[in-house]
C-alpha cells in the first residue's frame, strides 16, 4: 500500500447539448490507494464505454516528485452507475473552499457559474473517509456568438488604385497590423483576388483592371471578418515583412524624406508599428526602395531626366542645364547651374575650386562640383555635373559648358589636386586663367616619400611652407625644409612649380583660398547621398543648397546697416585696430601716402596706401588691411574715427554678401506639378551601360 500527500485530479466532461466543456481539478491531501483497484480502474475507464468519456490521463506526483500512479479521467456526470465501476459515490454535503471556478466559452470570454449542491462526491477504491470538492456543472447552456470585426483596410468598392503594388501593399499592411491572415486567391496582371484563409469566414475582396486603362479598381469587397483572432495570432504560419512593407512605414512616419534612419532602427520600427519582424537585409532594401518611391527607379530617373531638366529651369530663372548622350541615346554627361548662384558669383571673389567624386550607385560615374567662396568664407555652389569617369573628355565637356556662365578672364583662378586631366582641360579650355594646387594634397604626397620621420610633422611643415606669404622667408624656410628631408628633394624638383603651389609666388588673385577643402566638405555633406540614383541626388543637392541660402540670407539681415563690411572682416579689423594703434609710425610721403611702421616683432614694413600694398604682403593678397596699413591709416586721418571699409577690396561689402543671396532657390515638385513640352518629356534617355566589377575568386 502507498501514500501521497497529495494527489491531482482531473475531470473533464461535455453538457448535454455537448457545445461545452468543464474542466475539474482537485488537489487531495492525504489520498491512500492502491495499485490493484487503480489498474482495475484504468481498464474500465479508457476501454470506450461511453462516447462522452474523455482521453486525458495525468499522472499523480508525491512531494518528491515521484511518479506514484496515473489517474483515468472522470466519465461525463449523469453517465450510467456502469461507467463508474470500481468507483463508490458517497452523498456528501457540498463544499467549496476559497477558489471559485470559471468556465471560458468557445469565444473565449469568461463568464463565472453558479455552484448548486451537487448530491455526492466520487470516491477512489481503496481510499476511506474520502471527501473532496464537489463537481461543478453550469447551470445553463451558454450560446456561441460569432462576433463580426473590422479589417480596418478602409476600402470601398470602385475605389481605385495606381497600380497593382499598392493594392498589395494595402493588404499587406492591414494582415500585419490587424491581425489576419488571408490567400491568395488568383493573381494576374488583370486580377487580383484574396480571401480570407479561415474556414467560414466571408471576408473577400476582388479588384482589377479598367478596361482600356492601366488603373486598378475594386469589384467586390467584404470588409467584416467572422473568424477569430485567437486562432490566427497562435498559428504557426507567419507572414515576414518585404522590403515594400518597410517601405510603406518609411513613407508614413519620414515623407518626401531621402534621409532616413539606419535599417537598425528601422527594424524597430516595423516591429513596434506592425507587430512583423524583418532582417537587415530586407529592411535595407525597402530603406531603397523607399527613396526609389520619390524619383522612380534608377532607370526611370533616366527617362525622367529630360523633364527633370526642364522643370528645374522653369523654376529657377537663368538655371542653365546641358544633356549629353552617346551611341544609342545612352546617357552621358549631365550638367547644371543655378541661376541664382550665377548671378551671385559676379559679386564675389573670382576663384573657383573644381573636384570631382565617386557616385556609389549601379550605374557608377563621376559627380563633378564647381564652387567658390562668398565674402564671409563660406561655400558657395556654383555648378554640378555628373559624367562617366575623371578623363580628358569628362572634364573638357564640364569646363567648356561651365564657360557659358563664367567666361575666361584674366582675373580668374581655378583651384584643384594636380590631377593631369584638369591640368591640361583648364590650360586649354581657359587659357587667359590661373591655375593653383591644392596645398593640402601635396603635403599627403609628401607623406609618402618621406621615411624615418613622423609623416604628420612632414606634411604639416610643407603646408607651413606654402602658406608664407614673403618670398625672402619662404626662401629661407622652405631651404630648412628641403635640408631636413632630402628624400622629397626629386619629388619637389620634377613634378612641382613653386608658383603653382607657394602664396608666395602665385601669379594671380588667390586670396585666401590654398586648398579644395570647401569642395570636399561638399563632397563629405553629400556623403550618403552619392548612394541615391540620379534624380533624388539631385534633389538633395537643390535641398541643400537652397538650406544654406536661406540661411545666408537671414545672415545678412542681421548685419546693421552702418556696418559696410561682413562680418568676418568686420571683427578681424576691429581686433587688429587694437594693436595697429600702438605701432609707431613715419610719414614717407603725405601726397603719396607712403609710411613706414615698425611691427611687433621689431621689422620695418613699408606701406602704400594709395597702391593698397605692404611688403609684409598680407595687405596685397587678402585685400583688406594688415595691422601695418590701420596703423598708417590711423596717422594720415588723425581723428578718432577712422572708417576702414575704404581701404579693402569690393568683395569684402556687406551689400555684395546681400547680393550674392538675394535670390530664392526653388526645388523641382513633381513631373504633374508642370506641364511639359512634348518633345522634352518624349525623350527618352537610356542608362549607360553597366560596367561588372572585377571580383576575387573565393576560396573553397
Amino acid at each position: 500500500m502507498e501514500y501521497c500527500r497529495q494527489y491531482h485530479i482531473y475531470t473533464m466532461w461535455l453538457c448535454e447539448n455537448k457545445e461545452q466543456v468543464v474542466l475539474h481539478v482537485e488537489v487531495v491531501e492525504g489520498v491512500e490507494q492502491t495499485r490493484k483497484s487503480s489498474q482495475a480502474s484504468r481498464q474500465e475507464i479508457t476501454s470506450g464505454k461511453s462516447s462522452r468519456v474523455m482521453g486525458i490521463c495525468d499522472e499523480v506526483r508525491n512531494d518528491a516528485g515521484e511518479n506514484v500512479d496515473r489517474v483515468g479521467c472522470f466519465p461525463e456526470i449523469g453517465e450510467s452507475s456502469e461507467s463508474f465501476a470500481g468507483w463508490d459515490i458517497v452523498p456528501c454535503n457540498p463544499y467549496i473552499g476559497n477558489n471559485e471556478l470559471s468556465v471560458n466559452d468557445c469565444e473565449g470570454t469568461q463568464g463565472d457559474l453558479d455552484v448548486d449542491e451537487y448530491r455526492g462526491t466520487i470516491a477512489y477504491p481503496g481510499v476511506d473517509n474520502y471527501q473532496g470538492s464537489p463537481v461543478v456543472e453550469p447551470d445553463e447552456v451558454v450560446d456561441v456568438v460569432e462576433v463580426e470585426w473590422d479589417d480596418g483596410i478602409d476600402m470601398r468598392v470602385k475605389q481605385e488604385f495606381d497600380s497593382k503594388c499598392e493594392v498589395q501593399d494595402l493588404v499587406d499592411r492591414a494582415v500585419h497590423k490587424h491581425c489576419f491572415e488571408v490567400a491568395t486567391i488568383k493573381s494576374t496582371r488583370k486580377l487580383l483576388v484574396y480571401k480570407c484563409r479561415s474556414i467560414g469566414c466571408k471576408w473577400s475582396v476582388r479588384v482589377a483592371t479598367e478596361k482600356g486603362s492601366d488603373r486598378w479598381s475594386v469589384r467586390t469587397y467584404n470588409k467584416m471578418h467572422k473568424c477569430s483572432r485567437l486562432t490566427t495570432s497562435t498559428s504557426n504560419i507567419k507572414k515576414k515583412g518585404t522590403p515594400l512593407l518597410v517601405a510603406s512605414v518609411v513613407h508614413e512616419d519620414y515623407p518626401d524624406e531621402y534621409e532616413t534612419p539606419i535599417p537598425k532602427m528601422l527594424i524597430g520600427l516595423v516591429q513596434r508599428r506592425l507587430s512583423c519582424e524583418v532582417s537587415y537585409s530586407t529592411t535595407l532594401r525597402g530603406k531603397k526602395l523607399a527613396v526609389a518611391d520619390l524619383r522612380g527607379s534608377p532607370e526611370d530617373c533616366y527617362k525622367m531626366l529630360p523633364s527633370y531638366l526642364h522643370m528645374l529651369e522653369k523654376m529657377n530663372h537663368g538655371t542653365l542645364t546641358r544633356l549629353e548622350c552617346g551611341e544609342g541615346n545612352k546617357f552621358k554627361y549631365v550638367f547644371f547651374a543655378l541661376g541664382a548662384s550665377i548671378e551671385g558669383f559676379q559679386v564675389m571673389r573670382k576663384v573657383i575650386i573644381v573636384d570631382g567624386t565617386f557616385l556609389k550607385t549601379v550605374y557608377g560615374g563621376v559627380l563633378i562640383v564647381a564652387t567658390a567662396q562668398d565674402p564671409e568664407h563660406h561655400n558657395y555652389p556654383l555648378a554640378f555635373a555628373v559624367v562617366d569617369s575623371e578623363n580628358n573628355a569628362s572634364w573638357r565637356w564640364f569646363l567648356q559648358t561651365l564657360k557659358t556662365v563664367v567666361p575666361d578672364h584674366p582675373e580668374l583662378v581655378f583651384v584643384s589636386h594636380k590631377n593631369k586631366s584638369i591640368i591640361k582641360t583648364v590650360g586649354e579650355v581657359y587659357p587667359n586663367t590661373k591655375h593653383g594646387y591644392c596645398l593640402w594634397h601635396m603635403s599627403q604626397n609628401m607623406k609618402s616619400r618621406a621615411y624615418g620621420v613622423n609623416k604628420k610633422e612632414v606634411a604639416a611643415q610643407f603646408r607651413e611652407c606654402g602658406r608664407i606669404y614673403t618670398e625672402v622667408e619662404f626662401l629661407r624656410v622652405y631651404h630648412e625644409f628641403r635640408i631636413r628631408h632630402p628624400e622629397c628633394d626629386e619629388y619637389l624638383d620634377e613634378s612641382v612649380n613653386d608658383c603653382k603651389w607657394a602664396r608666395c609666388y602665385f601669379p594671380g588673385e588667390r586670396y585666401n583660398i590654398c586648398t579644395t577643402n570647401f569642395v570636399e566638405s561638399i563632397n563629405g555633406v553629400f556623403k550618403d547621398q552619392r548612394k541615391y540614383s540620379l534624380l533624388p541626388l539631385f534633389d538633395s543637392i537643390i535641398a541643400k543648397i537652397c538650406e544654406w541660402s536661406n540661411k545666408h540670407r537671414k545672415a545678412t539681415a542681421e548685419v546693421p546697416p552702418t556696418q559696410k563690411l561682413v562680418p568676418y572682416v568686420y571683427k578681424l579689423l576691429h581686433t587688429r585696430c587694437e594693436i595697429a594703434k600702438k605701432l609707431p609710425v613715419t610719414e614717407l610721403n603725405s601726397f603719396m601716402l607712403e609710411y613706414t611702421v615698425i611691427g611687433e616683432d621689431g621689422k620695418r614694413h613699408m606701406v602704400d596706401l594709395r597702391s593698397k600694398s605692404c611688403s609684409c604682403r598680407r595687405y596685397d593678397i587678402n585685400k583688406y588691411p594688415c595691422k601695418h596699413a590701420i596703423a598708417a591709416t590711423m596717422f594720415h586721418v588723425k581723428t578718432s574715427e577712422v572708417d576702414l571699409h575704404e581701404c579693402c577690396s569690393r568683395y569684402n561689402f556687406s551689400e555684395n554678401w546681400v547680393t550674392a543671396y538675394c535670390k530664392t532657390i526653388y526645388p523641382v515638385p513633381n513631373t504633374s506639378a508642370l506641364e511639359v513640352p512634348t518633345h522634352i518629356s518624349g525623350r527618352c534617355v537610356l542608362p549607360p551601360d553597366y560596367a561588372k566589377k572585377k571580383r576575387k575568386n573565393s576560396r573553397g
